[in-house]
């Protein structure tokens, strides 16, 4: 599975920080440094959520009203394996000496 750096930000993001509650305060947390209005970082958030639903690296729960999106095993195993693949084979010798 190929995971785009947004959607790997946030797989980092739920391990680091625990789950997150609502499309605000995902899209908060992935676009707090740029120039972006609250709303359209909560609609952009929304599209990384639902993908990250659709393939079973999140899950979404309802908690009081409002969304708890947490992650999930293979959310967990999909990142590793996106992390692994970055790293050029020329560098694995470098851990060998």
């Amino acid at each position: 599975m190929s995971l785009s750096k947004i959607e790997r930000q946030l797989l980092k993001l739920l391990i680091d920080d625990g789950p997150l509650y609502g499309t605000a305060q995902v899209g908060y947390h992935l676009w707090a440094d740029r120039d972006m209005e609250p709303q359209g970082a909560a609609v952009a958030a929304g599209g990384v959520l639902r993908r990250l639903i659709e393939r079973d690296c999140i899950c979404q729960e309802r908690a009081g009203g409002v969304s708890k999106y947490v992650i999930t095993d293979h959310g967990i195993i999909a990142l590793d394996q996106a992390l692994m693949s970055d790293i050029d084979p020329r560098q694995l010798g470098f851990f060998e000496e």
